[in-house]
């Protein structure tokens, strides 16, 4: 089951266009209404990478057949079964965080500029009309040389740089991707802090409701946004795993059963018992030991036997 901000309003264009809109006023850079609407584009991207991602997978997964030579037990089946599904997910989260860490990585070794000027700032001279780079700093982390740079995203009053409000758990930074992989959902999970933070989105405030977990673990809501995507946005795994249905795939021409006799005999048990402590105690060694002494026995006899003495006859 997918994570349900997936599904949820604030992935829609309706909430992204909503925190874009305003009306003609102006806001600091960092001012999460500047940033808040790329932020959420961005979450909307990762939900539909990972949608893209295991339906891809899971068309070559049932293209697979699973095969036994026997009719396995049901135990057997679902553990087997259990470890190719653990196996299947593994491989498809590693591959998937590994294509998005290249891309990431690409756009920091290539110093890639933020149109949104999150990373570097443009300066000018009037004198000379030459424009200036300069990387901006987050909290003593310059953008140059980390792209992890992040500080609380808050809303501003721009006259006197104060800030009104923390979306609580929400950063920004030197990346949109970079700072929302840092940040958590914890205020979208909140009733309260999404009503606070309408009061200061234009033109009016939008009525949205929190985000409810499926799963009721209360760790999703400081969970990162990293994490979530660690786990391809899914919130809950639901296999459907039947052991009628493969039981009656196999078709089996025939069954059989072992019945232990010796548990419901007592007197075989006991011979059991004693030709068990028998070899334990090395009886096959004693008795091989006793025929190899009268074997020895035997042939030294024959051996120095003296020989018949035969009397001609006149």
């Amino acid at each position: 089951m997918y994570h349900q901000v997936c599904s949820s309003e604030f992935v829609s264009d309706v909430w992204i266009r909503h925190l874009a809109t305003g009306n003609g006023s102006t806001f600091y850079g960092d001012d999460f209404r500047i940033t808040g609407a790329h932020a959420f584009r961005a979450l909307d991207m990762f939900c539909q990478l990972a949608h893209n991602t295991i339906a891809n997978n899971l068309v070559r997964f049932y293209s697979s057949q699973y095969f036994s030579r026997f009719a396995i037990s049901p135990y057997l089946f679902e553990a087997q079964i259990g470890s190719i599904l653990e196996q299947f997910q593994s491989s498809m989260s590693d591959t998937f965080v590994l294509s998005l860490k290249m891309i990431r990585d690409t756009t920091q070794v290539n110093a890639l500029f933020s149109a949104l000027q999150t990373n570097y700032k443009l300066s000018g001279s009037k004198d000379t009309n030459n424009v200036f780079v300069m990387a901006k700093n987050y909290d003593g982390c310059s953008c140059s040389l980390s792209a992890n740079c992040i500080r609380q995203s808050s809303i501003y009053d721009y006259n006197t740089m104060t800030i009104l409000f923390n979306v609580t758990g929400f950063y920004t930074g030197c990346n949109v991707i970079e700072s929302l992989l840092q940040s958590t959902l914890e205020c979208f999970y909140n009733q309260t802090c999404i009503n606070e933070l309408q009061k200061y989105l234009l033109p009016s405030p939008m009525y949205s409701s929190a985000v409810n977990s499926l799963s009721s673990n209360q760790s999703l809501e400081t969970a990162t946004i990293n994490t979530l995507v660690s786990n391809l946005m899914v919130e809950r795994w639901q296999p459907d795993v039947s052991y009628e249905k493969y039981y009656a795939a196999c078709s089996p021409e025939y069954c059989s059963y072992y019945y232990n006799t010796i548990a419901d005999n007592s007197e075989i048990n006991t011979y059991y018992i004693v030709v068990l402590m028998f070899f334990l105690v090395g009886g096959p060694l004693s008795v091989l030991k006793l025929l190899i002494s009268a074997l020895t026995k035997i042939i030294v006899f024959y051996v120095r036997k003296p020989p018949r003495q035969v009397v001609p006859q006149a």
